[in-house]
């Protein structure tokens, strides 16, 4: 059976955390879902098969992810070399030095404005553009492809810059050009009143996704629906066309065209509240689309399965009422 809808639930973990209920697992809508699962079948997926293949699930590795991103925001940048250079918040720890996300920073429209255009007018003789998306995604445009091997940022959030900076013919160049950025920002009046008011100071960029991506093909797909921009640019380098996930099931499946869709859901983990996030993805998305009928919906959660439901699936919506509380 091929379903037309398939709902990609990233940050459950591997097949060890639901069999021993902890991360996500332990949480209410944990139970729930694992409870589901129990009820269901599944069939393996390919490992390049969608949605395998995601970033989310298959992790960072492929070369081209500026590029792919970039297509997926809709960027005008060809003709380009491009780098993903998004803030980062670098910080001393004893003899360590981390870095830290641009969560963490929860920059606003005018900080990322002020940082990027100081980029932009000091680095001009060089033809770099530094340019904001949104406050947490950058892109570095430059003239030339340069001869870095980088970490994506995704994998190095929170940790030891040691060991993870880019590698490459130019790398000695590279290093010595984010220290210099890191001094360019340092006196930046956004940073000074960051440290007036005790808040983690955006003193740098992480430079990744260098490059220019595969070929890919997903036969079979019509859309894909997601917020995160390398779905996006994935999709669409694909052939298949992409938009960012509305608001519920409902108002998907009012937009949704005929063919086969993959739905991408909000990583759990980066919400505040990681257990509410996941009930309200329960209650909007995964309870409606697998009891509505006529939909021949799957869900995969990075098991390397893909999930289907059995007889008796309109109960869920009782069992859910039941147990989201108040």
């Amino acid at each position: 059976m091929t379903p037309a809808l398939v709902l990609a639930l990233p940050g459950m973990g591997g097949d060890a955390e639901r069999r021993a209920g902890s991360g996500l697992w332990a949480t209410p809508a944990g139970r729930q879902l694992a409870a589901w699962l129990e009820r269901s079948r599944a069939r393996p997926l390919a490992p390049g098969e969608p949605p395998a293949a995601l970033p989310a699930f298959s992790g960072y590795r492929q070369r081209g992810l500026a590029r792919l991103a970039a297509a997926g925001d809709g960027l005008p940048l060809e003709g380009t070399a491009l780098l993903r250079a998004d803030p980062v918040y670098f910080r001393a720890d004893r003899s360590r030095l981390l870095v830290f996300g641009p969560r963490v920073l929860n920059l606003d429209p005018a900080e990322a404005e002020a940082l990027t255009a100081r980029f932009t007018a000091f680095y001009a003789d060089r033809g770099w553009r530094l340019q904001w998306v949104t406050p947490e995604r950058w892109y570095l445009a430059l003239p030339r492809e340069p001869d870095i091997r980088t970490r994506p940022l995704p994998e190095v959030d929170g940790r030891e810059v040691e060991g993870r900076l880019p590698g490459g013919t130019d790398a000695r160049a590279w290093h010595a050009l984010l220290n210099e950025i890191q001094m360019l920002f340092h006196d930046h009046p956004v940073n000074q009143a960051r440290r007036d008011a005790g808040r983690p100071q955006a003193n740098g960029i992480w430079p990744w996704g260098e490059g220019e991506p595969s070929a890919l093909a997903w036969p079979g797909w019509s859309g894909l629906w997601s917020d995160d921009p390398l779905d996006r640019g994935m999709a669409r380098h694909a052939g298949i066309d992409a938009a960012p996930l509305p608001e519920d099931f409902a108002a998907w499946r009012r937009a949704a065209g005929a063919g086969r869709h993959l739905l991408v859901l909000p990583d759990s983990r980066q919400a505040p509240d990681p257990a509410a996030r996941l009930q309200d993805l329960l209650e909007s998305w995964l309870v409606p689309a697998w009891v509505a009928p006529g939909t021949g919906s799957a869900l995969y959660w990075g098991d390397g399965r893909l999930w289907y439901r059995k007889a008796g699936w309109r109960g869920l919506l009782t069992g859910l009422r039941r147990w989201r509380g108040p």
